[in-house]
């Protein structure tokens, strides 16, 4: 309960901030991610360490503010920048649908494995995912390693958005936007509806002073709809978190019994996914004076490899946590991993000076990212620097693999799929001429 609280109380600082453009340039500062990741972080105090914890925590934070820097980047504009960029509204919208399709890959895959369309929607808590993690296809692998590819496609079509003024280009944005939200929520994970409020967010911050175009006054409707969506969604999954559910009609007497407080609050307010904290204790315990040098970082360098090539490749450090911590297993449909944040995964490759030069690390790579979106040219850099950004929450108190290496690859993998997009339109109007 106390997350939900704290959590209130950002969302409201927020919204307080946003009656100010001025105060808007925040969402294009990384110092806001690391503010929300502190007050996640001291929702859950562990039994154990508590103070270690909690110490080790501020330590990582002021680490990540010195690696940042004290002064905040300028806000240089583009005006005078062709605001379509690299192509144009042709090869734009052709690079959209390949989003689209790519999106619509995961339902297929999942219809084609024997889902009903209530159950593909309602994966994140239905008995079907046995069979889903049973039929196990190279399509699914496909899926998943790519899967912020569609969020990449989501921030650059929302820059082409404002910027084109070709009508079908705003509709394709809108048809990937609702497709994405789905996909997401599907998840099961609260964070990344958040994700793509804050993504859609920091995009349409960036065009109003970047390009100096007046975007935030003319989207405040949807903006409010965007929210209500986000946060509806959220609230169905905090409440129904620990919940099975096995047709539709099951969710539909679940949110009878919660509304008519048939439930307990006890289950209503649970909260079992907040073991972040937990996983740093565990890792002081084992891990501070006896790390496991560097070996985190190696299994994220060996991660494009497929484990169908290379047997014994290294397990990741979220999935050895779990099997460490409760005995999961490290494969299988039941494996699964945790996180321990900056500071849990600093601790397991570098035990005490991991977690200060890991965490100034961290603060380096949000001020390239920072200035990149204030002042790049390079509207794949730019847009990759947004996605991470956006993605910096689940860097700080996810795993590293989640938060840094799944964005970078997706962000090479879009880069490649535009440029591509880009040269077939060229060499169409090269042979057609």
């Amino acid at each position: 309960m106390a997350l939900i609280i704290l959590n209130s109380l950002f969302w409201f600082f927020l919204i307080i901030v946003g009656f100010s453009r001025e105060g808007l340039r925040y969402f294009l500062n990384p110092r806001l991610v690391v503010g929300l990741a502190i007050i996640i972080s001291f929702s859950s105090i562990p039994d154990r360490n508590e103070v270690n914890v909690g110490v080790s925590l501020l330590v990582s934070t002021f680490f990540i503010l010195l690696g940042l820097g004290k002064k905040e980047i300028k806000i240089h504009g583009l005006e005078g920048a062709n605001p379509r960029f690299l192509s144009d509204s042709k090869a734009q919208n052709i690079f959209l649908l390949v989003c689209i399709i790519f999106s619509l890959l995961n339902f297929t895959n999942l219809f084609i494995l024997g889902l009903s369309p209530a159950e593909i929607l309602l994966k994140f808590r239905t008995h079907i995912d046995i069979d889903y993690y049973q039929n196990t296809n190279a399509l699914k692998s496909f899926i998943e390693a790519f899967n912020l590819f569609p969020v990449w496609g989501l921030a650059i079509g929302r820059v082409w958005f404002h910027t084109n003024g070709n009508k079908f280009t705003k509709l394709i944005w809108v048809i990937l936007f609702i497709l994405v939200l789905l996909t997401k929520f599907s998840t099961g994970t609260r964070g990344y509806l958040v994700a793509v409020l804050f993504c859609i967010l920091i995009v349409d911050v960036f065009v109003e002073f970047r390009f100096g175009l007046h975007v935030l006054a003319k989207n405040k409707a949807f903006y409010i709809l965007l929210l209500s969506l986000v946060l509806t969604g959220a609230l169905f999954l905090t409440v129904f978190r620990t919940q099975k559910f096995y047709s539709i009609g099951d969710v539909v007497d679940s949110v009878e019994e919660t509304l008519f407080l048939e439930k307990s609050e006890r289950m209503i307010a649970e909260d079992y996914s907040i073991k972040c904290n937990g996983a740093i204790s565990y890792l002081m315990d084992n891990y501070l004076l006896e790390p496991n040098y560097f070996q985190g970082i190696y299994a994220q360098l060996v991660n494009p490899v497929p484990r169908l090539v290379w047997g014994n490749k290294p397990y990741d450090f979220g999935r050895i946590l779990a099997h460490e911590m409760m005995g999961a297993p490290l494969e299988g449909q039941y494996s699964y991993g945790f996180s321990g944040g900056v500071v849990g995964e600093a601790i397991y490759n570098g035990g005490i000076f991991g977690i200060l030069i890991f965490s100034f690390l961290m603060g380096k790579i949000f001020s390239f990212v920072e200035r990149e979106i204030k002042q790049g040219f390079n509207i794949i850099h730019i847009t990759s620097a947004i996605l991470f950004l956006d993605w910096g929450y689940f860097l700080i108190r996810g795993t590293w693999l989640t938060g840094f290496n799944f964005p970078l690859y997706n962000c090479l993998f879009a880069g490649l799929v535009l440029w591509v997009v880009g040269w077939i339109v060229r060499m169409q109007r090269v042979f057609l001429r």
